[in-house]
């Protein structure tokens, strides 16, 4: 599987198994409640922020739970659930402004979400009613397909998949070619790793020029997963040229994979190819220095683990890389 952040060095697995251990035996005697932050700005219809407005946040599932917030002067709000693996229901509310409520709002557990809403004044809402009768039905259709792909962001947040796979899809049902919902299922889809569907709406994503850096790593990971070599050396060579940054990540990745699965030849020249990219990559100095020690370079070897003492003097993998040296030097 290709991921998208650096894998750790074989070195760590026992740690990581120890700390897994650790979380899995305090998961067994935690609640099974997980706390949320979501914030934002709450402004009109021209922008401005509107302080003083209620919101009222409910439980479907608990006909007891109720929760008030206010947003202050600056239009600003915040809200903390003890709870955030629940769809909650929010309303919000000010004299002078057209009321309105979404249901189904999941909060990331663990983290502070982002949101800003808009709540219309009367006179805009009233405006907007007297014009509905002649209004462009394609420009209300994207309108519509917005803010349901904006739900669809909030639910992907939240991490509920089904809810923002469902919205998105309702979006470009509604307007074909909202570009972002093709992106947005780019990721959802890399994430639930359905690969030939991450790599169709990548693809589409990046014929609208929409987020096409990122889309190249979708594109290079699906097609890295479903064996085409070809689509995925395309996808990674234009990475290389516009973050080169991100293309070491996914080649460090790779060729780690290859050195986990004992396949040195491969970890080799994917580690070569990373400092060819990225000649700072300290851990790919540090991989490639081991597989040269496997290969009897031991002058070639010095040289990257000596590069990678100095790129991460602190890293975990020090202690290991000085006694290595040592012993190629006696």
């Amino acid at each position: 599987m290709k991921r998208h952040t650096t894998r750790q060095h074989p070195r760590l697995a026992l740690q990581l198994l120890l700390v897994a251990a650790l979380v899995l035996g305090l998961a067994a005697t935690a609640s099974a409640q997980l706390p949320g932050t979501l914030f934002g700005v709450i402004q009109d219809e021209n922008g401005e922020p509107v302080g003083g407005v209620k919101i009222v946040i409910t439980d479907p599932e608990r006909a007891d739970f109720v929760q008030e917030e206010t947003s202050d002067k600056r239009g600003r709000y915040r809200i903390f659930v003890t709870n955030a693996t629940v769809p909650y229901s929010f309303k919000f509310s000010k004299e002078g402004y057209q009321q309105f409520e979404l249901n189904g709002v999941k909060i990331g557990a663990r983290q502070d979400t982002r949101r800003n809403f808009t709540i219309k004044s009367l006179e805009a809402a009233a405006a907007d009613a007297q014009a509905a009768g002649t209004a462009d039905p394609a420009e209300t259709a994207k309108g519509a397909a917005t803010e349901i792909y904006n739900q669809g962001v909030m639910a992907l947040n939240g991490g509920d998949l089904d809810t923002a796979e469902a919205a998105f899809l309702e979006a470009l049902d509604k307007q074909a070619d909202l570009a972002l919902a093709h992106a947005a299922l780019a990721r959802l889809y890399l994430r639930q790793e359905s690969w030939a569907k991450a790599a169709e709406q990548a693809e589409l994503a990046v014929a609208a020029d929409v987020d096409v850096d990122s889309m190249q790593q979708v594109l290079y990971s699906s097609y890295s997963a479903l064996g085409d070599s070809e689509k995925a050396d395309a996808a990674l060579k234009k990475m290389q040229a516009a973050n080169p940054e991100a293309a070491s990540v996914n080649l460090y990745n790779e060729a780690a994979d290859a050195y986990n699965n004992g396949d040195m030849a491969t970890a080799k020249d994917g580690l070569t190819r990373v400092l060819s990219v990225d000649p700072d990559h300290a851990k790919a100095n540090y991989m490639l220095g081991l597989v040269l020690i496997g290969e009897g370079d031991n002058a070639g070897a010095k040289t990257h683990l000596e590069r990678f003492l100095e790129l991460a003097p602190d890293d975990p993998d020090a202690a290991t890389a000085q006694e290595m040296l040592q012993y190629l030097d006696g």
